[in-house]
């Protein structure tokens, strides 16, 4: 499973250094890619504390914060201001 192997290598990279935000970012990705998306956006806002400039990061969480049920969209549009 190439997602399973993906997930495990970026888990690996965050043991050595866990503030890498792109391995947070490709790590919430396969969370979302599988419909995890509440886990998702909890790598996302990680992502996001060490990281809050990121523009793609902010429309990830965003993109992802819709596929939810019940999305927040005044959380959405602050996200992505």
């Amino acid at each position: 499973n190439k997602t399973a192997e993906a997930r495990a290598a970026f888990e690996r990279a965050l043991s050595i250094d866990p503030k890498l935000v792109p391995a947070l970012a490709y790590l919430a990705v396969t969370f979302s890619d599988q419909a995890r998306y509440e886990e998702a956006l909890k790598i996302y806002e990680r992502a996001l504390s060490i990281d809050d400039k990121n523009g793609l990061l902010h429309y990830f969480w965003a993109d992802t914060m819709l596929k939810t049920a019940g999305p927040d969209s005044a959380r959405v549009e602050s996200a992505l201001k």
